[in-house]
C-alpha cells in the first residue's frame, strides 16, 4: 500500500513502489496512478535538465558526476531518469544505465531509474513526465532525464525540461548533423566532453567550431568542456548551468506552461483512444489481416 505522506518525505521504499505502479500498463494500475498523481503537491523549485548526445559520447558517466556534484557539493537531492531501449524478447531496458552509475546509485540523496522506452518514440518512455511530478513532490531538486540519443529522440526530451545539455566529443563531425538535426533549436549548453582522451588541440578546435556555428543563432547556446571522470570539474559545469537558468527564469517559466498545455492535450488524446477501446479495436484488426499480403492490406482499407 503506497502512502503519500511517505512518499511526500521522501521514503525511498515508497517512492519505488510509486514508480512502478506509474509505469504498469494494467488498467487497475493506471487508475491508481492517476488517483496518486492527482494527490501529489507540485514542486516549481526543482530543475529539469535533459541530457543527451550520441551513445558512446559518455552521457552515463557524465550525469553520474553531474549528480555526484549535486548530491555531495550542492548537498541536494537527484532524481535521474534513464530512459533506454526497449528489448523486445522481455521489454525490459536494454542498457542498463544504473549498473553503469554504481557510485551515484549507491548515493542516499540520488534515485536512478532507468525505464524503457517500449513502444514510446521520442527518445522517452511514456510515463517519463509522471515521474517527474513523483520525484519534485518527494522533494528533490534536481530531475535529469538522460535520453537515448539516437535520431530525433532529443525533440520530445526537450519539451519536458528546463535545460537541454547536448554532449559531444572532439575529432567528430557532429557539427554540422547539430544543425541538420534542428539541434540549434533545443540546444541550451553545448558540452565537449572526454577531454582527458584528446589534445589540447583538439579540444579547443571543437570548441571554436561550436562556437562559430552558434554564433549566428538567436539562442546562442552556452560551449563548455569538460573531463567526467574528474568530479572538481563538474563544479564551472554547474555554475554555468545555474547561472543561465537563473538568467532566464522568466522564459523558463514561460515555457513550463508551454510545455503543460503540450502535455495536457497528450493525456486527453490517450484517453480518449483508451475510451474508444483503441488497443482492442486494433487488435482486432490485426487478427483480421494476419494472412492478407499488403495489396490486399490496401483494399481493407478502403472498406
Amino acid at each position: 500500500m503506497i502512502q503519500l505522506p511517505d512518499i511526500l518525505n521522501g521514503d525511498r521504499r515508497q517512492l519505488a513502489k510509486a514508480v512502478t505502479l506509474i509505469e504498469s500498463t494494467t488498467k487497475e494500475d493506471r487508475k491508481k496512478a492517476k488517483k496518486l498523481l492527482a494527490s501529489l503537491p507540485e514542486n516549481p523549485n526543482a530543475i529539469r535538465l535533459g541530457i543527451s548526445g550520441v551513445p558512446g559520447v559518455g552521457k552515463s558517466t557524465f550525469v553520474e558526476g553531474l549528480g555526484q556534484h549535486i548530491t555531495k557539493t550542492l548537498n541536494k537531492k537527484v532524481a535521474v531518469l534513464t530512459i533506454d531501449p526497449t528489448s523486445p524478447i522481455s521489454g525490459g531496458s536494454l542498457l542498463g544505465d544504473k549498473t553503469r552509475m554504481e557510485v551515484l546509485a549507491a548515493e542516499e540523496k540520488a534515485f536512478i531509474r532507468p525505464s524503457p522506452t517500449k513502444e514510446h518514440l521520442g527518445g522517452v518512455s511514456a510515463t517519463t513526465k509522471e515521474l517527474i511530478l513523483l520525484f519534485e513532490a518527494a522533494g528533490y531538486d534536481y530531475i535529469i532525464i538522460e535520453t537515448v540519443g539516437v535520431g530525433q529522440s532529443e525533440f520530445e526530451a526537450r519539451n519536458m525540461v528546463d535545460l537541454f545539455l547536448w554532449l559531444t566529443i572532439p575529432n567528430t563531425g557532429d557539427g554540422l548533423q547539430a544543425i541538420k538535426k534542428g539541434l540549434l533549436e533545443l540546444i541550451d549548453i553545448a558540452v565537449v566532453n572526454k577531454t582527458d582522451l584528446f589534445s589540447e588541440t583538439d579540444v579547443n578546435l571543437k570548441l571554436q567550431n561550436l562556437g562559430s556555428i552558434f554564433s549566428s543563432h538567436s539562442r546562442k547556446p552556452i560551449v563548455s568542456k569538460i573531463n567526467s571522470l574528474n568530479i572538481e570539474s563538474f563544479k564551472e559545469l554547474y555554475n554555468q548551468i545555474k547561472t543561465h537558468y537563473d538568467k532566464n527564469k522568466a522564459a523558463i517559466k514561460s515555457q513550463r506552461q508551454e510545455q503543460l498545455q503540450v502535455w495536457k492535450k497528450q493525456l486527453l488524446e490517450k484517453e480518449i483512444l483508451a475510451s474508444l477501446n483503441y488497443t482492442e479495436l486494433l487488435e482486432k484488426k490485426i487478427s483480421e489481416t494476419k494472412d492478407q499480403s499488403i495489396s490486399e492490406l490496401f483494399s481493407y482499407l478502403q472498406k
